[in-house]
């Protein structure tokens, strides 16, 4: 949706092939860097790597049994994370058309319903070996927000921070984007655990007003959590009794005592070589690493608070 930023220039995408044209750079920025990094291996250490994942239906505008090997592949891969989303999260289901939501945004399948139309949506697995450990969902809307409505890990990784893993590169690709915020919906029980130990703060009015016209996948009973990721803090959070500041963490935010911490340096987000020469990363980004208990938008009744 192009909507906010259509008065900019105009771009053509660079295939003209393509019917694809872009409201401005930074839109044409995130859709070559997303689009040319689908189905490519990112190793990470300790035998982990990240992938981002785009199902492609469409095997007739391949031309070659590399592309089409490359399609199986990442089609393959969504099946694994569909099966490992539907077993954390409670079927979906839109009450009006009936549609199961979470394969449709693993699938990316488009609707004549701005709510249901989930074509942008693109999905980032974390991986050991052939096994996926960790799953997200992830849509970007210019560089206005991203949401990220589904999280998951398998159970035999649950605190172990692979969910932190994860969630430090897709911050670390956002930012190289220049995207603003991350949004999310968060049940009660869980709002804690993403203020508390992954930074994200209640929507502000102001935030509000800005997604206004943002098309988010919202759910019913959560709260809407943000993040910033433009280093725009608006309030300055208040030392809690209890806490100790983290060495390294430059947003002044502190840790409940008894948290384990530790400090890790992620490989420097690398784009593949056929990525167009104008997308540019932000230089190296340091993420700091907290074992947690990460978590997301779970039935309480089929996974307990935190097992994430």
């Amino acid at each position: 949706d192009h909507g906010t930023c259509i008065n900019h220039e105009m771009l053509p995408c660079d295939d003209k092939r393509s019917n694809t044209w872009f409201c401005g750079r930074y839109c044409k920025e995130i859709f070559l860097g997303l689009h040319s990094h689908v189905g490519i291996e990112n190793i990470i250490d300790n035998g982990l790597s990240w992938t981002i994942l785009k199902c492609c239906s469409d095997g007739r505008r391949l031309h070659s049994a590399r592309k089409i090997a490359h399609m199986t592949e990442c089609n393959t891969k969504l099946a694994v994370a569909l099966t490992l989303l539907e077993e954390c999260f409670i079927r979906m289901v839109d009450p009006r058309t009936g549609v199961d939501m979470i394969p449709h945004v693993l699938y990316n399948k488009g609707s004549n319903f701005a709510r249901l139309d989930y074509q942008g949506f693109y999905t980032v697995i974390l991986e050991k070996g052939d096994e996926i450990l960790c799953v997200a969902s992830i849509r970007l809307h210019g560089t206005k927000a991203a949401e990220l409505p589904f999280i998951a890990t398998c159970v035999d990784y649950r605190r172990k921070g692979m969910c932190r893993r994860l969630l430090d590169i897709i911050e670390k690709m956002l930012r190289s984007f220049h995207v603003e915020m991350l949004v999310l919906s968060a049940i009660p029980e869980l709002v804690n655990t993403w203020v508390s130990g992954f930074g994200f703060k209640p929507i502000k009015d102001d935030e509000r007003k800005q997604l206004r016209n943002v098309n988010l996948m919202l759910f019913p009973g959560t709260s809407l959590l943000t993040k910033r990721l433009d280093g725009n803090i608006t309030t300055k959070p208040e030392k809690e009794e209890g806490t100790h500041n983290v060495s390294g963490l430059t947003n002044g935010k502190c840790l409940p005592d008894g948290k384990a911490n530790e400090h890790l340096e992620l490989r420097d987000l690398e784009l593949p070589e056929e990525l167009n020469n104008e997308v540019a990363m932000n230089g190296s980004l340091r993420t700091l690493k907290r074992e947690f208990s990460p978590a997301a938008w779970f039935n309480s009744t089929k996974l307990a608070v935190g097992e994430v």
